[in-house]
């Protein structure tokens, strides 16, 4: 993005920066019309690129849809415009900072419940006009002069979903803040119930002085939100009220299902916290029949699941999205590409600590397609030795396709008209190898479809995007693949990506 600063939007004159995000940055303005300071919010449309004047189209109709919320708690959007490609929100001015500032030690329930409660109530606002949040997180909770909290930041990942659906792209999944990110948003889906998980998220960030779960790279933060216990509030603050716990135990359940069903529910919750009336909580039905659960203080508590029930395998259901899920994040930084598509973006911007190895790159050869991996020993290269008193052209080694890859499933097709351009990726869990073939984009596209469905894969989700194909496949309720293809002029780029075994 452009330098901004002294440049003028509209009837908006850009002061300085006050924040930058991945999906937007923050000014401070001046209208000079209204004589008055405002925010600036500059939109990322070059997240969509290719497809920019539709990003427009949506940006235009998200935004009067935004500009007609109107809650106390709801920062208001003032107005909205495009100005050579750059669209961008213009609210109110708030100079008192964000409920980020706040965060770091642990702070009473009861305070922490007061100032969330409002957010909630706008939130459920919000939620009655159809409009998901997507994106609930301390910085995104502004705090005015007279202390009163503000949400901000609606509707800025809708902005950047495909179609201004509730479905979140490929290059979207990652849309969001992953400390806060419910386990179904990963999969791209979005209702309610989403911002109630990131609202508990907050929650129990304001009362512990911790987030539930940390890690190095949003991968590892999503398998953790997917698959670990949410670690017990008391261990952090031993004397938290049993039903203080219940609520944060309930709001962060992995299934939407079993968090409270509208945020209007998690409002009165808050305000009875607020009001420090836990006996009205604590003697609920609701409540009754897992208060047995948290009162062992050495187990942990999955809600509202019995012990024996979290031990059974997940439903069919829930592995399908945990896997598509992992595939969409990994493909979001892995899978893009450059423009003109000629190379991928390194997974390495997206996860840190993967490795990778790269194979000599080698002129195509003819080979057979085979649907299940041959075996063949390691081939060497030696460049050959000109003596000194030659004067020889450049010499380029002598390689052929690659004929086997350690560790590659038999029940997954192995292309052996490749170019022998290998590289392999590995990084959380999961294994990608990229290479080009010679073979047509559709060729290519029916050897992998059909070879996968031979060996008993079903296909679960089809991706589009651009001259970029994907498929994602799941076989055993337990195992994924993922295939993609993208046609580069006179070759065709394969993408192949494998939870390791």
């Amino acid at each position: 993005m452009k330098d901004l600063i002294g440049q003028t939007l509209g009837r908006y004159h850009i002061i300085e920066p006050l924040g930058q995000g991945g999906m937007a940055s923050v000014f401070k303005g001046f209208d000079t019309l209204l004589e008055r300071n405002v925010a600036v919010k500059i939109i990322r449309s070059d997240m969509e690129l290719g497809i920019e004047s539709e990003f427009l189209k949506r940006f235009q109709r998200e935004a009067r849809s935004l500009a007609q919320l109107d809650h106390p708690f709801i920062l208001k959007v003032l107005d909205y415009g495009e100005q050579d490609g750059v669209p961008y929100l213009v609210m109110p001015y708030v100079p008192g900072g964000t409920l980020k500032q706040k965060m770091g030690s642990p702070m009473s329930y009861q305070e922490a419940a007061a100032l969330l409660a409002p957010i909630a109530r706008a939130l459920d606002y919000a939620h009655h006009q159809k409009i998901i949040h997507r994106d609930v997180k301390p910085a995104n909770i502004l705090i005015s002069q007279s202390g009163a909290p503000l949400l901000s930041d609606f509707g800025i990942a809708k902005m950047l979903a495909a179609g201004g659906s509730t479905q979140l792209t490929a290059t979207g999944v990652g849309i969001g803040t992953p400390d806060y990110m419910a386990p179904e948003q990963w999969a791209g889906e979005a209702d309610p119930r989403t911002d109630i998980y990131s609202l508990g998220v907050v929650f129990y960030e304001m009362i512990t002085g911790h987030r539930p779960f940390t890690a190095d790279t949003p991968a590892a933060i999503l398998l953790k939100h997917l698959r670990d216990p949410l670690p017990r509030p008391k261990s952090f603050i031993p004397d938290l009220p049993d039903a203080v716990e219940l609520v944060l135990f309930k709001v962060l359940d992995k299934e939407p299902e079993n968090r409270y069903q509208d945020m209007g529910q998690f409002a009165d919750v808050l305000e009875q916290l607020a009001r420090n009336e836990q006996t009205v909580l604590v003697g609920s039905p609701e409540f009754q029949t897992i208060l047995p659960t948290v009162s062992a203080a050495t187990e942990l508590y999955v809600a509202p699941k019995t012990r024996q029930e979290a031990t059974q395998p997940r439903k069919k259901a829930g592995a399908g999205r945990f896997l598509v899920a992992l595939a969409i994040l990994a493909v979001a930084g892995f899978a893009c590409l450059v423009v003109g598509g000629a190379i991928w973006i390194s997974f390495s911007n997206l996860m840190a600590g993967q490795r990778t190895e790269i194979a000599p790159t080698a002129k195509a050869q003819t080979g057979q397609a085979a649907t299940s991996q041959p075996q063949a020993e390691d081939a060497a290269t030696q460049e050959p030795q000109t003596p000194p008193s030659e004067v020889a052209p450049p010499v380029t080694p002598e390689t052929k396709p690659f004929e086997s890859i350690e560790g590659y499933p038999e029940d997954v097709p192995f292309l052996k008209d490749n170019n022998g351009d290998l590289a392999i990726t590995e990084s959380e869990g999961m294994n990608m190898f990229t290479f080009t073939t010679d073979m047509a984009f559709a060729d290519a596209e029916e050897f992998y479809k059909t070879g996968l469905e031979q060996n008993g894969w079903e296909l679960t989700t089809t991706q589009t995007q651009g001259n970029q194909k994907i498929w994602y496949y799941l076989k055993d309720e337990t195992r994924m693949v993922m295939i993609g293809l993208s046609d580069e002029d006179s070759q065709c780029r394969v993408m192949i990506m494998l939870m390791a075994e």
